[in-house]
């Protein structure tokens, strides 16, 4: 009965695991910033599209790769990197989240300033 059980758990982890949960993509871009002294004072923020609210964030340098995670579910998000100097940059919207897109590299681009 136990190891019957202990199967059962185990199928059904593993089931989650390649089916549903989160999962990392991975963005990069460039932040146009004007000096060598904010190349590593921004923070990248993502954004949830639908309702404008933060996700998560991570300290970058102007020119960036870092992963972040999303649900299992397509969903459209936006990236804001806020620098040192105040200045805001964003990117354009991108649909992560959906089957295909884990693992991917999404290119941001040059951010845009706002």
């Amino acid at each position: 009965m136990t190891k019957s059980l202990v199967c059962c758990v185990a199928a059904l982890v593993s089931g989650c695991a390649i089916f549903g949960g989160d999962k990392p993509i991975h963005v990069m871009g460039l932040v146009p910033v004007q000096s060598s002294a904010e190349q590593s004072s921004c923070f990248l923020t993502m954004f949830h599209a639908e309702s404008n609210q933060p996700a998560s964030s991570r300290a970058v340098q102007a020119k960036f790769s870092t992963e972040f995670v999303v649900p299992a579910q397509a969903k459209p998000y936006y990236f804001v990197a806020k620098c040192q100097d105040g200045r805001e940059y964003q990117s354009a919207t991108i649909d992560a989240g959906g089957s295909g897109t884990y693992g991917k590299l999404f290119d941001l681009g040059t951010l845009a300033e706002k």
